[in-house]
């Protein structure tokens, strides 16, 4: 697990944040998730591969939605990438989650006949007519680069040969919900911190556009852990290398517009010496065209009897060219 996936992974943990994140992207913002009903599932649901490779896979993070006297289990994984396995994948998970369900089933019953010294039997112990399972819903949330142009169900892996209008109206479909962290419609219905954390998330490849959204007053009082996230997303090293610098003195919370300022003011240096740097190379580049045009000399006499440097001469080429 790469280091964002972690710090997602430890900020999805937190069970305010959990539920927003089921709500904002499954339900449109009803808060049909309410944190307190929430319960971490400790371990992680274990699928295996098989073949000559064989190893284990690990579904991300899962929760214990109680609805009164039963529950459903929600899991959420992270995707960086597009993944054209992920309706099998998460079939496979889904698939240990509810054996898991019947193993307990199985273990329940024999418990009991124990207890009352009935002899072991395999199709006593079996799921019986009265007895149920939980459902579970598996959500993938999507923090790559642009939209998720992956599939969304088995069917669309699927190859139905010639006959296909006839099998696939029989086929058992298995869609999945993809959650896209740069969906403005998400961000939009949030109603905790993970608003933020989302915003910076669809802006962190747009210097310009990260700098603006970091000026909003909202962004003065963040939580540690969505400042910490934040910082590790936008690459602000000076946060997470002098959290207690950023503390908000005067609330409870941490101060990421103070860290972006510094921020800005670095990338304002890097435009600054960018612009000198272009501007040397324009002069350099008129220089070295009035030499070849009023002396006649081949490009590389006039960059030699101008003395540039053999590192600057490939840019100047380049240019030249254009």
């Amino acid at each position: 697990m790469g280091k964002f996936d972690e710090e997602t992974y430890g900020y999805l943990s937190v069970k305010e944040y959990f539920a927003d994140l089921i709500n904002a992207g499954c339900f449109g913002g009803e808060a049909v998730v309410s944190a307190g009903d929430l319960e971490e599932l400790t371990g992680r649901t274990q699928a295996e591969t098989e073949g000559k490779g064989r190893r284990s896979t690990y579904r991300d993070l899962r929760m214990r939605l109680r609805d009164g006297t039963s529950f459903v289990l929600l899991a959420v994984e992270n995707q960086a990438s597009i993944d054209w396995e992920i309706p099998v994948r998460f079939m496979c998970y889904d698939a240990a989650e509810y054996k898991k369900q019947l193993d307990e089933l199985h273990r329940k019953k024999r418990q009991r006949r124990e207890e009352i010294g009935l002899k072991r039997s395999h199709w006593a112990e079996k799921m019986g007519a009265g007895d149920r399972l939980h459902p579970v819903y598996t959500v993938c949330f999507y923090h790559g680069e642009g939209e998720w142009n992956g599939p969304k169900s088995l069917k669309e892996v699927m190859d139905f040969g010639e006959d296909a209008e006839r099998w696939e109206k029989r086929f058992g479909d298995y869609p999945i919900t993809v959650i896209n962290a740069e969906d403005a419609e998400v961000a939009k219905n949030c109603r905790t911190e993970l608003k933020q954390f989302l915003e910076v998330m669809s802006a962190r490849r747009d210097r310009e556009k990260l700098s603006k959204l970091l000026q909003n007053k909202a962004y003065e009082n963040l939580s540690l852990e969505t400042s910490r996230i934040i910082a590790v997303m936008a690459n602000v090293p000076e946060f997470l290398e002098n959290e207690e610098k950023y503390k908000n003195q005067e609330r409870e919370g941490y101060n990421m517009c103070q860290a972006m300022d510094e921020l800005r003011e670095e990338f304002r240096a890097e435009g600054r010496a960018e612009g000198r740097a272009e501007g040397r190379a324009e002069t350099s580049l008129a220089c070295i065209q009035n030499l070849m045009e009023t002396m006649q000399l081949s490009l590389e006499q006039a960059m030699n009897a101008l003395r540039i440097p053999e590192d600057s001469r490939p840019r100047l080429k380049q240019l030249l060219c254009k």
